[in-house]
């Protein structure tokens, strides 16, 4: 593939309230003002992923959460078929012109085969529990899982359309 040929690379910085840093090298896939989508090709083994993945990063600047939207690449035997769909409860969400930065507050939504499930609710408790998170950051998770929990089904049907309509995932 030439230089030209390949789509810019935006990095994606998740911080951690520790204060260490995740960086992941990632594709460009659509870009408005106020919002991003990069795809991050997870091969096989990585994650405990027994095949490779299409992983979809999906950013808003104004939305209390980030999102992936994993599904069979290309050249998988059903491409586009979704995998699922993570998201994480964020704050800070920054979309600049070669990054995509955020702080991770620890509750995760996961939904595969339409089935969601809350990760990492021991996780925010000890935080809480420890001064790691405040009382405000405690109020902001239970405002961003109260969203989640509702529009989590929309925010999906919005990124498929989406992902449908730049020939991400063909339609079905």
């Amino acid at each position: 593939v030439a230089v030209a040929d390949r789509a810019p690379t935006i990095t994606e910085v998740k911080r951690h309230l520790d204060g260490r840093e995740q960086r992941f090298e990632t594709e460009l896939v659509h870009r408005t003002a106020g919002s991003l989508v990069v795809l991050y090709r997870v091969p096989a083994g990585r994650f405990g992923q027994d095949a490779p993945l299409d992983s979809y990063g999906c950013y808003w600047a104004g939305r209390s959460y980030v999102c992936y939207h994993m599904v069979r690449p290309p050249e998988a035997a059903e491409p586009g078929r979704e995998v699922g769909t993570r998201f994480d409860v964020a704050r800070a969400i920054e979309l600049a012109a070669g990054e995509v930065r955020f702080l991770d507050l620890l509750l995760d939504l996961t939904v595969e085969a339409g089935v969601a499930r809350w990760e990492d609710e021991d996780e925010v408790a000890a935080a809480l529990a420890s001064g790691l998170l405040s009382a405000a950051d405690g109020a902001y998770i239970e405002r961003a899982r109260a969203t989640l929990q509702q529009g989590h089904r929309q925010v999906v049907r919005e990124i498929r359309w989406l992902l449908r309509r730049l020939g991400r995932v063909p339609s079905r």
